[in-house]
C-alpha cells in the first residue's frame, strides 16, 4: 500500500504502508483494480481473509470492509 488512511477498515484491520496485498477474501489480487472489483456491496460488512506481504514476509490479516463516507458536495 502506498498509503493507509487513518480509521479506515484497512488501517483497523492492521494494513501499513508498504504492504503489498497478494489476495482477499481468498482471490489473488494483481493490483488495485482486483481490489475494486473485490469490493462489493455484498462485502460490505463481512470479515474477508487478507494475505499481504510485509517487508518480504507473508502475513494474514481479517478486514471487514465498510461503506465509503460520501464526498462533501462543493
Amino acid at each position: 500500500m502506498l498509503s493507509v488512511e487513518r480509521g479506515s477498515p484497512a488501517s483497523r484491520a492492521g494494513v501499513a504502508e508498504g504492504d503489498v496485498i497478494v489476495s482477499l477474501g481468498d482471490q489473488p489480487v494483481g493490483g488495485v483494480d482486483d481490489l475494486h472489483r473485490f469490493l462489493t456491496e455484498e462485502r460490505i460488512g463481512v470479515s474477508l481473509p487478507l494475505i499481504a506481504l510485509r517487508r518480504g514476509r507473508r502475513i494474514r490479516l481479517t478486514i471487514e470492509p465498510a461503506e465509503a463516507p460520501a464526498s462533501p458536495r462543493t
